[in-house]
């Protein structure tokens, strides 16, 4: 009966872990196309900043071509007023706290699965040593 009840257990514990270590796969193959999305990203953005420079210069010759008013690349709307000192602390401060929050749930998780490893790992030992047949009672030489 016992055994019958530590193989369920050690049964319903190798589930268990195969979940979790599914879940961790899975957490890392997501981490490595967030990583690949931002490199991406980063890549495209240098692209269109050298793009948008190249327009620009060739704006900025074409407007020192044609200085007249009635030429159009001279009249500029103004774009969104730039944003506050004030308010870019205040974001940087928020994103910061978020940062650090992330990171406590990372060392939290990646502790939480550690333990639980080094029990599994304890009690698959434990079990082992259960199964070997003791020959401390033997008679024989």
């Amino acid at each position: 009966a016992d055994d019958g009840r530590l193989a369920r257990t050690v049964a319903r514990l190798a589930a268990a872990n195969a979940e979790l270590v599914e879940e961790r796969d899975a957490l890392r193959r997501d981490a490595r196309r967030v990583a690949e999305t931002k490199r991406a990203t980063e890549a495209l953005a240098k692209k269109y900043d050298a793009k948008f420079e190249k327009l620009r210069e060739s704006l900025d010759a074409f407007r020192r071509a044609y200085p007249a008013p009635s030429n159009p690349a001279n009249v500029l709307e103004p774009g969104a007023p730039a944003p506050s000192l004030d308010d870019l602390e205040r974001d940087a401060r928020e994103l910061r706290a978020q940062l650090a929050a992330e990171r406590d749930l990372g060392r939290k998780r990646d502790a939480i699965i550690a333990r639980y490893e080094h029990w599994y790992s304890a009690l698959k030992a434990s079990a082992a040593a259960r199964r070997r047949p003791s020959h401390e009672g033997s008679f024989e030489a």
